[in-house]
């Protein structure tokens, strides 16, 4: 018995070092996202009961709102009712470095279509210091790109750029302004696309297009001309007409020198 007992203390005496080690080398993980992860799996939990006894309110206006296209429930007050997935609440972990497999892609002659950058950071000179950092990283001569303020939203409409240099350059907004919403918007006459960086893996951009498809855009896949089209459920946010719209009037502003430009950033 004294043994066993000398083997038990010494198996809590490790353990008790080995969270101590723990705590001090993931200070983060261990006070924070641990913390913080599991208050987001109580309150998802909540978030499905109270969805779950309100439904006969909600329901039959989100029938109406996916016949019509309204996009009500697009909008971002609606995104806390969005519960977390149980095992994704660090939001520091790295991702997977995979790709979305695909036979179905759409060419793209990216020369013809009007090109822009937005995010929420209104900041507009780190606005452009970030994307000047984004160019020099990619080593590339552009032929310009012009800074917008619209609204609360920094723009920037670029010219020059191949769809392998946007997308890269929408991951590096999302990397610089974690805290802020980032995406590109591509335009032409019958086709348009936006896209985003993908939370669920590395070095994937994904997005819908004016067509109502999901798509996705690898980093690395070696594809550059084309958006793989992938399913649905990839990207939780659903095709939208009243943000396509939105996307379509801000650009078009730009577009038309409604807005004054802030700056001309050329590398």
């Amino acid at each position: 018995m004294d043994i066993f007992s000398h083997i038990v203390e010494i198996i809590f005496v490790l353990l008790f070092i080995a969270i101590i080690v723990t705590m001090f080398k993931y200070p983060r993980d261990v006070f924070v996202n641990l913390p913080a992860g599991f208050l987001k799996i109580i309150a998802g939990t909540f978030l499905r009961y109270i969805k779950l006894f309100t439904s006969p309110i909600w329901l039959p206006i989100w029938f109406l709102d996916e016949y019509y296209k309204w996009g009500i429930f697009d909008h971002k007050f609606f995104r806390i009712f969005e519960a977390p997935e149980i095992g994704a609440f660090d939001e520091y972990s790295e991702p997977p470095d995979t790709t979305y497999s695909s036979n179905d892609l759409v060419p793209i002659d990216f020369n013809a279509f009007e090109k822009f950058l937005i995010s929420s950071n209104n900041d507009i000179e780190k606005f452009e210091k970030v994307l000047l950092d984004g160019m020099e990283s990619l080593n590339k001569e552009f032929t310009d790109i012009k800074t917008y303020k619209v609204g609360k939203l920094s723009m920037a409409k670029v010219t020059g750029t191949e769809l392998y240099d946007f997308n890269y350059l929408i991951q590096w907004l999302e990397n610089e302004f974690k805290n802020s919403r980032n995406y590109g918007f591509a335009k032409h006459t019958d086709f348009s696309f936006f896209g985003m960086d993908d939370p669920k893996t590395l070095n994937n951009i994904v997005g819908k297009t004016s067509e109502k498809q999901t798509f996705a855009f690898s980093l690395i896949s070696g594809n550059f001309e084309s958006l793989a089209i992938i399913e649905p459920e990839i990207l939780k946010t659903r095709y939208s007409t009243s943000f396509f719209n939105k996307l379509t009037n801000d650009t078009q502003r730009v577009t038309s020198c409604k807005l004054n430009k802030v700056s001309s950033l050329k590398h």
